[in-house]
Formats: structure tokens, C-alpha cells, sequence
């Protein structure tokens, strides 16, 4: 294999990353703490209201992250 070889496959490599990129998130997703403090609010009260169904939530196996 050839130093050519080498860098086709890198270039090859590259143009097919492009069509896997997203644009970046525009979104803040906040920890529980985070939004706790941000809306001073305690975590029970967070709790309650994610339970509700009153803000908007993700679950990443055991944590949660809240829109900001």
C-alpha cells in the first residue's frame, strides 16, 4: 500500500463522515441539579412535576436531563 493508497482512503473516510454530521444542538438539556438551581425549585418538587408531565424530560438510564 502506497502513501497515495493511504491518503485516497482518508479522503474517502472524510467525505463519508459528512454525511453522517448533524448540525450542532441548538437545545440545552440541563441536569437535575442544574434545573433545581436555575428555577430554584427543590427535587422533589422537579420530581413531581416530571411525574405530571409538567416539563420536558429525557431518561439516560438512571439520570434525567430537563429542557432548559
Amino acid at each position: 500500500m502506497t502513501q497515495d493508497d493511504l491518503e485516497q482512503i482518508k479522503a474517502t473516510i472524510r467525505e463519508i463522515m459528512t454525511e453522517f454530521e448533524c448540525p450542532p444542538c441548538e437545545e440545552e438539556w440541563l441536569t437535575t441539579q442544574q434545573f433545581c438551581e436555575r428555577f430554584q425549585i427543590s427535587e422533589p418538587t422537579l420530581r413531581a412535576m416530571r411525574c405530571r408531565g409538567d416539563v420536558e424530560f429525557k431518561c439516560f438510564g438512571r439520570s434525567y436531563r430537563y429542557r432548559g
